[in-house]
């Protein structure tokens, strides 16, 4: 599957479960990259790996509040941006460390990123995400914008 080597290859975090069993798991922005390749070869019916995304992106900041204060405190400050942006934009931040190992990759995801912020009527994501956050595509849209500014930081 595309995307996998590269999330593998970026490193697992491991949880230990009793002392005894140690597991490797992929993080959310890993998880994301994964969905988007898999909404874009199958659009028709992996609808829900979208609404998956949307579950990411609400609840990203307060799963990566710590790295988020941490390592990119240089969002913080200017008014016009809110903590689900800066939640957004570190999402594709991490996205981006990890596409950036493999140059097709990171061009798949940038393409994909790029068409659904173009034109908030073109945008499918934005719409299918827009039914989840109970939100206009154009505010959808605008979190999109801060993921993909977030993934060509790298």
């Amino acid at each position: 599957m595309p995307g996998f080597k590269e999330i593998y290859d970026s490193g697992f975090p491991e949880a230990e479960l009793e002392e005894k069993h140690w597991f490797k798991f992929c993080t959310l922005p890993g998880i994301v990259l994964l969905k988007l390749i898999t909404f874009q070869e199958r659009p028709e019916i992996k609808r829900d790996d979208i609404k998956d995304i949307s579950k990411i992106m609400k609840h990203f900041f307060d799963v990566y509040a710590d790295e988020i204060y941490e390592n990119h405190n240089n969002l913080f400050g200017d008014k016009d941006i809110n903590l689900h942006w800066i939640a957004t934009r570190v999402l594709g931040r991490e996205m981006g460390k990890i596409a950036q190992l493999n140059k097709d990759l990171f061009l798949r995801i940038i393409k994909i990123l790029k068409k659904n912020t173009i034109d908030i009527h073109s945008s499918i994501i934005a719409k299918i995400m827009a039914e989840f956050f109970q939100n206009t595509i154009e505010e959808i849209v605008k979190l999109l914008e801060q993921v993909k500014i977030g993934y060509l930081e790298n």
